[in-house]
Protein backbone atom coordinates (compact mmCIF):
# COMPACT_ATOMS: atom_id res chain seq x y z
CA UNK A 1 0.00 0.00 0.00
CA UNK A 2 1.48 2.78 -0.98
CA UNK A 3 0.72 5.66 1.43
CA UNK A 4 1.23 8.58 2.23
CA UNK A 5 6.10 15.45 8.91
CA UNK A 6 5.74 17.13 10.42
CA UNK A 7 8.83 19.35 10.91
CA UNK A 8 10.98 19.89 7.84
CA UNK A 9 14.42 20.98 6.76
CA UNK A 10 14.90 24.29 4.96
CA UNK A 11 15.38 23.91 1.23
CA UNK A 12 15.81 27.82 1.48
CA UNK A 13 15.66 28.70 -2.65
CA UNK A 14 18.24 28.14 -5.31
CA UNK A 15 18.03 30.47 -8.10
CA UNK A 16 14.85 28.55 -10.16
CA UNK A 17 12.82 28.52 -6.50
CA UNK A 18 13.11 32.69 -6.60
CA UNK A 19 11.99 32.84 -10.01
CA UNK A 20 9.11 31.03 -9.36
CA UNK A 21 8.68 32.93 -6.07
CA UNK A 22 8.43 30.10 -3.87
CA UNK A 23 9.80 30.87 -0.70
CA UNK A 24 9.71 26.59 1.00
CA UNK A 25 10.14 23.65 -0.71
CA UNK A 26 10.59 20.19 0.70
CA UNK A 27 9.69 16.72 -0.21
CA UNK A 28 11.75 14.51 2.46
CA UNK A 29 13.53 12.96 -0.45
CA UNK A 30 17.51 13.08 0.96
CA UNK A 31 16.31 11.30 4.48
CA UNK A 32 16.58 7.88 5.48
CA UNK A 33 14.05 5.77 6.34
CA UNK A 34 13.47 6.06 10.16
CA UNK A 35 15.60 9.15 10.58
CA UNK A 36 13.40 10.84 13.37
CA UNK A 37 12.83 14.61 11.94
CA UNK A 38 11.98 16.45 15.58
CA UNK A 39 11.89 14.58 18.78
CA UNK A 40 13.25 14.17 22.58
CA UNK A 41 15.84 11.46 23.56
CA UNK A 42 15.46 9.81 26.91
CA UNK A 43 16.84 12.35 29.07
CA UNK A 44 14.75 15.40 27.10
CA UNK A 45 17.19 16.24 24.92
CA UNK A 46 16.14 17.55 21.17
CA UNK A 47 17.28 15.15 18.85
CA UNK A 48 16.77 15.22 14.80
CA UNK A 49 17.84 15.69 11.41
CA UNK A 50 15.76 19.44 11.36
CA UNK A 51 17.45 22.01 12.77
CA UNK A 52 14.08 24.48 11.84
CA UNK A 53 10.95 22.52 12.87
CA UNK A 54 9.82 21.78 16.40
CA UNK A 55 7.00 19.47 17.87
CA UNK A 56 4.46 19.90 21.01
CA UNK A 57 3.72 18.21 23.22
CA UNK A 58 7.53 17.01 23.82
CA UNK A 59 7.56 13.67 25.25
CA UNK A 60 11.02 12.28 26.46
CA UNK A 61 11.92 9.40 24.01
CA UNK A 62 9.17 9.77 21.29
CA UNK A 63 9.41 11.64 18.26
CA UNK A 64 7.12 13.91 17.12
CA UNK A 65 7.86 12.93 13.28
CA UNK A 66 9.96 10.54 11.55
CA UNK A 67 10.80 10.07 7.79
CA UNK A 68 8.78 7.32 6.25
CA UNK A 69 9.58 5.55 2.73
CA UNK A 70 5.61 4.96 2.06
CA UNK A 71 5.37 8.18 0.26
CA UNK A 72 2.91 9.47 -2.93
CA UNK A 73 5.78 9.06 -5.18
CA UNK A 74 7.58 6.13 -3.90
CA UNK A 75 9.70 7.94 -2.17
CA UNK A 76 9.90 9.71 1.09
CA UNK A 77 7.48 11.20 3.51
CA UNK A 78 7.18 12.41 6.92
CA UNK A 79 5.41 10.49 9.08
CA UNK A 80 3.34 12.21 12.16
CA UNK A 81 2.61 10.12 15.11
CA UNK A 82 -0.72 10.02 17.17
CA UNK A 83 -1.05 13.20 19.07
CA UNK A 84 1.94 15.01 18.07
CA UNK A 85 1.77 18.17 16.10
CA UNK A 86 4.96 19.42 14.11
CA UNK A 87 5.55 23.00 12.90
CA UNK A 88 7.93 24.49 10.97
CA UNK A 89 9.05 28.68 10.70
CA UNK A 90 11.78 28.45 8.17
CA UNK A 91 11.17 32.14 7.12
CA UNK A 92 11.27 35.83 8.74
CA UNK A 93 10.63 39.30 7.71
CA UNK A 94 14.30 39.53 5.95
CA UNK A 95 12.27 37.28 3.04
CA UNK A 96 10.86 39.17 0.43
CA UNK A 97 8.62 36.68 -0.95
CA UNK A 98 6.90 35.84 2.71
CA UNK A 99 5.51 39.43 2.99
CA UNK A 100 3.50 39.85 0.41
CA UNK A 101 -0.56 40.44 0.82
CA UNK A 102 -1.13 36.78 -0.55
CA UNK A 103 0.46 33.19 -0.72
CA UNK A 104 0.11 29.90 -1.23
CA UNK A 105 0.73 26.82 0.25
CA UNK A 106 0.27 22.89 -0.99
CA UNK A 107 0.55 20.11 0.40
CA UNK A 108 -0.20 16.43 0.28
CA UNK A 109 -1.40 14.49 3.77
CA UNK A 110 -2.51 11.04 4.20
CA UNK A 111 -4.05 9.87 7.72
CA UNK A 112 -4.10 6.10 8.88
CA UNK A 113 -6.99 6.44 12.02
CA UNK A 114 -7.05 3.41 14.32
CA UNK A 115 -10.64 1.73 13.98
CA UNK A 116 -12.06 4.03 16.82
CA UNK A 117 -10.85 7.02 15.97
CA UNK A 118 -13.22 9.41 15.17
CA UNK A 119 -13.43 13.36 15.48
CA UNK A 120 -10.62 15.19 13.82
CA UNK A 121 -7.88 12.97 12.62
CA UNK A 122 -5.24 15.46 11.09
CA UNK A 123 -5.39 19.48 10.46
CA UNK A 124 -3.44 22.57 9.46
CA UNK A 125 -2.82 25.96 10.91
CA UNK A 126 -1.33 28.83 9.51
CA UNK A 127 -0.49 31.10 12.46
CA UNK A 128 1.86 33.42 14.37
CA UNK A 129 3.87 32.91 16.89
CA UNK A 130 1.41 34.37 19.55
CA UNK A 131 -1.36 31.83 18.08
CA UNK A 132 -3.11 33.58 16.57
CA UNK A 133 -4.62 32.04 13.68
CA UNK A 134 -5.25 32.47 10.42
CA UNK A 135 -6.08 29.75 7.44
CA UNK A 136 -7.43 26.28 10.10
CA UNK A 137 -8.19 23.12 7.49
CA UNK A 138 -9.29 19.92 8.92
CA UNK A 139 -9.93 16.37 7.99
CA UNK A 140 -12.88 14.95 10.12
CA UNK A 141 -13.97 12.24 10.63
CA UNK A 142 -18.00 11.94 10.56
CA UNK A 143 -20.63 9.12 10.48
CA UNK A 144 -17.75 6.97 9.01
CA UNK A 145 -17.01 9.46 6.29
CA UNK A 146 -13.69 11.66 6.05
CA UNK A 147 -14.26 15.21 5.31
CA UNK A 148 -11.73 17.78 4.41
CA UNK A 149 -13.38 20.94 6.55
CA UNK A 150 -12.41 24.57 6.63
CA UNK A 151 -13.38 26.82 9.60
CA UNK A 152 -14.90 30.07 8.99
CA UNK A 153 -13.78 32.35 12.27
CA UNK A 154 -15.62 34.83 13.74
CA UNK A 155 -12.10 36.68 13.93
CA UNK A 156 -12.11 36.14 17.93
CA UNK A 157 -10.98 32.50 18.31
CA UNK A 158 -14.58 31.09 17.39
CA UNK A 159 -14.91 28.76 14.10
CA UNK A 160 -18.07 26.61 12.37
CA UNK A 161 -16.67 24.22 9.99
CA UNK A 162 -17.41 24.25 6.25
CA UNK A 163 -17.31 21.02 4.64
CA UNK A 164 -14.82 21.20 1.36
CA UNK A 165 -14.85 17.78 0.06
CA UNK A 166 -15.63 13.79 0.72
CA UNK A 167 -11.95 12.15 0.80
CA UNK A 168 -11.00 8.71 1.54
CA UNK A 169 -8.30 7.60 4.52
CA UNK A 170 -5.39 6.05 3.60
CA UNK A 171 -5.02 7.76 0.36
CA UNK A 172 -2.83 10.42 -0.50
CA UNK A 173 -4.82 14.50 -0.77
CA UNK A 174 -3.72 17.53 -1.98
CA UNK A 175 -4.44 20.47 -0.50
CA UNK A 176 -4.01 23.88 -1.61
CA UNK A 177 -4.49 27.00 0.21
CA UNK A 178 -4.29 30.66 -0.55
CA UNK A 179 -4.24 33.47 2.39
CA UNK A 180 -5.66 37.05 1.72
CA UNK A 181 -4.10 38.67 4.18
CA UNK A 182 -5.58 42.63 3.79
CA UNK A 183 -8.65 40.78 3.94
CA UNK A 184 -8.22 38.19 6.53
CA UNK A 185 -9.56 35.38 4.34
CA UNK A 186 -8.48 32.17 2.65
CA UNK A 187 -9.21 29.77 -0.23
CA UNK A 188 -9.10 26.21 -0.11
CA UNK A 189 -9.13 23.41 -2.73
CA UNK A 190 -8.78 19.54 -2.11
CA UNK A 191 -7.21 17.52 -5.40
CA UNK A 192 -7.06 20.23 -8.01
CA UNK A 193 -10.98 20.90 -7.79
CA UNK A 194 -12.05 24.82 -8.18
CA UNK A 195 -11.37 26.77 -4.73
CA UNK A 196 -13.85 27.55 -2.37
CA UNK A 197 -13.45 30.79 -1.34
CA UNK A 198 -13.63 33.68 1.10
CA UNK A 199 -13.12 31.65 4.86
CA UNK A 200 -12.90 34.19 7.35
CA UNK A 201 -9.11 34.05 9.54
CA UNK A 202 -9.76 32.46 13.03
CA UNK A 203 -8.08 35.47 14.48
CA UNK A 204 -7.80 38.63 12.26
CA UNK A 205 -6.43 41.38 14.67
CA UNK A 206 -3.04 40.68 15.04
CA UNK A 207 -2.90 40.60 10.74
CA UNK A 208 -1.02 43.43 9.41
CA UNK A 209 -1.65 42.84 5.67
CA UNK A 210 0.73 39.97 5.46
CA UNK A 211 1.77 37.73 7.36
CA UNK A 212 3.59 39.64 9.58
CA UNK A 213 1.87 41.19 12.59
CA UNK A 214 3.08 44.86 12.59
CA UNK A 215 3.24 45.18 16.22
CA UNK A 216 5.00 41.61 17.13
CA UNK A 217 7.90 41.41 19.22
CA UNK A 218 8.88 38.04 17.75
CA UNK A 219 8.42 38.28 14.35
CA UNK A 220 7.77 34.90 13.12
CA UNK A 221 5.30 32.52 11.61
CA UNK A 222 4.87 29.34 11.57
CA UNK A 223 2.20 26.18 10.09
CA UNK A 224 1.52 23.59 12.40
CA UNK A 225 0.76 19.82 11.07
CA UNK A 226 -1.32 18.01 14.21
CA UNK A 227 -2.21 14.26 13.66
CA UNK A 228 -5.61 13.00 16.19
CA UNK A 229 -4.66 11.30 19.04
CA UNK A 230 -5.60 7.73 17.51
CA UNK A 231 -4.20 9.12 13.75
CA UNK A 232 -1.29 8.63 12.21
CA UNK A 233 -0.88 11.30 9.82
CA UNK A 234 1.78 11.65 6.92
CA UNK A 235 2.75 14.61 4.68
CA UNK A 236 4.52 15.18 1.25
CA UNK A 237 5.68 17.65 -1.05
CA UNK A 238 5.35 20.96 0.77
CA UNK A 239 5.72 24.41 -0.90
CA UNK A 240 4.66 27.59 -0.31
CA UNK A 241 5.11 30.68 -2.62
CA UNK A 242 4.41 34.07 -3.17
CA UNK A 243 3.11 33.62 -6.76
CA UNK A 244 -0.11 30.97 -7.59
CA UNK A 245 1.03 27.58 -7.96
CA UNK A 246 -0.12 25.64 -11.29
CA UNK A 247 -3.32 23.59 -10.76
CA UNK A 248 -1.75 20.91 -12.93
Amino acid sequence: MKILHSVFISAFMTASLLQSQEFYKESFDKYNEGDVWIGRSSDNKRVGVSRDWDEWPRPAGVPGAEISSMSKEGTKALKINPGMTVYSWNWDRTSKEATQENLYYRFYVCVIPEPDASGTLASVKIQQENNKTGAFVALNMNKGKLIVAASNGDGKGYVKWEQIADVQKEKWIRIDIVQHFKEKTYDVSVDGAPFKKDFKFRHAESWQGSIWPADMGKPQCRIDFEAGQKTTAYIDNVVFSSEPLSQD
